[in-house]
C-alpha cells in the first residue's frame, strides 16, 4: 500500500523522504497479472530544506553564503539551518549579515535552535582599533570580558552586543 502524502509540502517532515508527489494510478483489467500500475509524479512547488553546517571561520561562512546563493526557487523554499562551531565576534557579525541577506530572499530562513550550537569568542585585539576611548572603551572591555565568561545568558547578550557594534561600524562585512 502506498500513501502519496500531501501534494504540496506545508511543513518540515523529517519522516517522509520525498514529499510533494501525487500517485497516478492506472487500472487496466486487460492485463490480469498486473491490473494496477502506480506512478509517483512530482507536482509540489514548495521545498523545506534543512542544512547542517559547521562554521568556524570566515571561509565556512563564505561557503554557506555560496550554497544559499546557488539554491533555486528561493521564494518557494523554506530553509532551516543547524549551525555548529566557534566564531569570533567579527565572524558572527558576518554570519548575521549573511543570514539577514538571505532571510529577505527565501520564503523563510532561520536557525533551528534545537540543533544550533554556536560559540562566540572575542579574538584578542578584535576591538582595539575602533577609535574610541574613555567610557565607551571601558564598556567594550567589559562586554569582551563578559562575552568570554562562557555559556551564560549574560555572555550571550554581550556577544550579541559586540557583534552589533561591529556590524554598525561596518568592520566585519566585506
Amino acid at each position: 500500500m502506498w500513501y502519496s502524502g500531501s501534494p504540496e509540502v506545508t511543513n518540515f517532515d523529517d519522516v517522509e523522504a520525498d514529499p510533494g508527489h501525487v500517485l497516478v494510478v492506472d487500472i487496466d483489467e486487460s492485463i490480469p497479472e498486473r491490473p494496477v500500475a502506480v506512478e509517483p509524479r512530482h507536482i509540489g512547488r514548495w521545498r523545506f530544506v534543512t542544512l547542517h553546517n559547521q562554521v568556524d571561520t570566515s571561509r565556512d561562512i563564505a561557503d554557506l553564503d555560496m550554497n544559499l546563493d546557488l539554491m533555486t526557487d528561493k521564494v518557494c523554499t523554506v530553509v532551516r539551518l543547524a549551525l555548529t562551531g566557534s566564531l569570533t565576534v567579527a565572524d558572527r557579525a558576518t554570519l548575521d549579515a549573511c543570514l539577514d541577506k538571505y532571510a529577505r530572499l527565501f520564503a523563510w530562513l532561520g536557525l533551528w535552535e534545537r540543533h544550533t550550537d554556536l560559540a562566540v569568542i572575542p579574538a584578542d585585539g578584535e576591538f582595539a582599533d575602533l577609535g574610541i576611548g574613555g567610557f565607551a572603551a571601558a564598556a567594550v572591555d567589559e562586554l569582551v570580558a563578559t562575552a568570554r565568561a562562557g555559556d551564560t545568558e549574560s555572555a550571550t547578550d554581550a556577544q550579541a552586543a559586540l557583534a552589533l557594534l561591529l556590524r554598525l561600524t561596518d568592520r566585519s562585512v566585506a
